[in-house]
């Protein structure tokens, strides 16, 4: 089995010294490990320079330097042809960084999940934030330690051969701008340069999923750059510290690409999962007009079980039936007046624990992560 690690670069010099040292710092037990550095044309000399001072002591180092400007779409996807040569690619835009036991971990998923139809690509990177809001996201930890999700990855990734060639001869006959759709989150459908877009809709469609770390092996510094007015730390997350060789890879917990509990569905006992949209978040609204409907939202449909929102992940208050009125599972097929109101606890206060401040000053920077999301 052969795993290569492919850093993409534009024009930030310092992010590839940065993101280089980590890598280098990781435990490889031996392995010969490829490194390739791709840049794309600037006009500009010195991430070339630094690429070339790089002494990389895990395998062999290749330098692809483009002579035109491709873009971030088109160099991404361009990145993703190595996967011909390579059973895995670890993938790292410039201003990711990596933990220790990054390779250990990727190598482990690759030798699980390369021949496993249902999943799309492995995660380096554990969300702390659900983008397409702002609020914060804990997944409901099982004895795994990874869980799946219908969301791509850009801040540390790693593609599979059978995978990528799959997703790439999808994305041949949908390769074009889209718009809204209702089984698509609202927010990617309005970034208009990504590539990670794509990657995404293709997991919806194609029911496919990315492998999550509970723990993240990646994060993300958000540097200044093309697509980056400026820096912050929102979609910093903690690191495994350390390094850890046996990683339990039997996932049991499940989430869609809008961050939303996939085995809500099962705890209720519907014979098909499409009955139900589970929309705690609130980015779905029932767009795709499901009969049940579990939602903060008061509606005027028959009520069929309510909660309170107490325990933590949100999950965690449907599985353990917590008494309360800020979450309804309702038949949208029978009407029914509804005069009922939330707990005086509200959503925000319980996910960021009521702490003054935060959510505004989250929205403000998030907003600038969003517009670079929106140009991946």
């Amino acid at each position: 089995m052969s795993i290569a690690i492919c850093i993409i670069c534009y024009n930030r010099p310092d992010s590839l010294r940065r993101v280089f040292g980590s890598i280098e710092r990781g435990c490889y037990d031996g392995d010969k490990v490829d490194l390739i550095v791709s840049i794309d044309y600037s006009g500009r000399d010195d991430v070339r320079n630094v690429a070339d001072q790089l002494v990389w002591s895990h395998g062999d180092k290749r330098i692809v330097a483009y002579r035109h400007n491709l873009g971030l779409r088109s160099h991404v996807l361009k990145c993703g042809e190595f996967t011909k040569e390579y059973d895995g690619l670890i993938v790292l835009e410039d201003d990711v960084f990596v933990a220790p036991s990054f390779y250990l971990y990727a190598r482990a998923c690759v030798e699980k999940y390369s021949s496993d139809d249902r999943i799309a690509g492995v995660s380096l990177y554990s969300f702390g934030v659900n983008y397409h809001n702002m609020l914060p996201f804990v997944p409901l930890r099982s004895e795994s330690d990874v869980y799946l999700m219908q969301n791509a990855q850009s801040w540390g990734q790693v593609w599979m051969t059978k995978q990528w060639s799959e997703f790439i001869d999808w994305y041949g006959n949908n390769n074009g701008d889209f718009h809204e759709m209702p089984h698509l989150p609202k927010s990617i459908c309005s970034w208009k340069k990504s590539w990670l877009k794509y990657h995404t809709r293709y997991c919806i469609e194609r029911d496919k999923f990315f492998v999550y770390p509970y723990v993240s092996l990646s994060t993300c510094f958000s540097d200044e750059g093309e697509h980056t007015a400026g820096t912050s730390t929102i979609v910093q997350v903690p690191l495994l510290h350390g390094v850890k060789r046996d990683y339990r890879l039997s996932p049991s917990v499940c989430y869609d690409s809008f961050f939303e509990n996939v085995n809500l569905a099962d705890f209720f006992g519907f014979a098909d999962p499409e009955e139900l949209c589970v929309d705690i978040y609130g980015e779905k609204d029932n767009r795709q007009e499901r009969r049940y409907w579990l939602t903060r939202k008061i509606a005027d449909y028959r009520i069929l079980h309510s909660y309170g929102l107490r325990l933590k992940p949100v999950e965690q208050n449907i599985f353990n039936e917590v008494s309360g009125t800020d979450v309804f599972l309702y038949d949208v097929s029978e009407s029914s007046p509804n005069r009922i109101k939330h707990s005086p606890f509200g959503f925000e206060q319980y996910l960021y624990n009521d702490f003054s401040g935060i959510k505004k000053s989250s929205k403000i920077l998030f907003g600038k992560i969003l517009k670079r999301l929106r140009n991946r």
